[in-house]
């Protein structure tokens, strides 16, 4: 869907993203409260200082994201990927 894809400072505040192919991605800064990832594949995205707090990423495939300053708050990563 949004492969490799530009979307620094993209506002997806609580939207349904389940499924999302994100993989290379530049999310940084971007806003992903409440948002649902779940199953989604982040593999190789850009998540710094991107604001998850609350994002639902049960099954969500993180290997290999940089996610330096990200806030993950309230975030559900029952079963993510992150190496």
């Amino acid at each position: 869907l949004f492969e490799r894809a530009g979307l620094r400072e993209a506002d997806f505040a609580g939207a349904d993203l389940r499924k999302a192919k994100l993989a290379g991605s530049d999310l940084e800064q971007a806003l992903l409260e409440d948002t649902d990832l779940s199953a989604a594949s982040l593999r190789f995205a850009n998540l710094h200082a991107a604001v998850l707090d609350g994002a639902k990423l049960p099954g969500t495939d993180m290997w290999g994201a940089k996610a330096g300053g990200a806030v993950f708050a309230r975030a559900d990563l029952r079963g993510a990927v992150l190496e």
